[in-house]
């Protein structure tokens, strides 16, 4: 039971400082928001840059690709 009080009460609080700091969480909500659509936004450029990469060898008009050992 006490446990139940503790976890209402913490709750309570917790809601209490966001509605008194809106501004603040607010500010920390938008930044993390961004720093998420920053990493999907370059997680999908190298996807794509890999698609692109992929499918030029596999539309290469060759019949066998040889690599260098040490390129220069």
């Amino acid at each position: 039971m006490n446990f139940i009080k503790a976890l209402l009460l913490s709750i309570y609080l917790a809601f209490k400082e966001i509605l008194r700091n809106r501004g603040r969480f607010l500010l920390v909500a938008l930044v993390i928001a961004l720093i998420t659509l920053l990493v999907l936004f370059i997680s999908a450029l190298g996807e794509g840059l890999a698609n692109s990469n992929r499918e030029y060898l596999a539309n290469l008009d060759a019949d066998a690709l040889v690599f260098a050992k040490r390129s220069v």
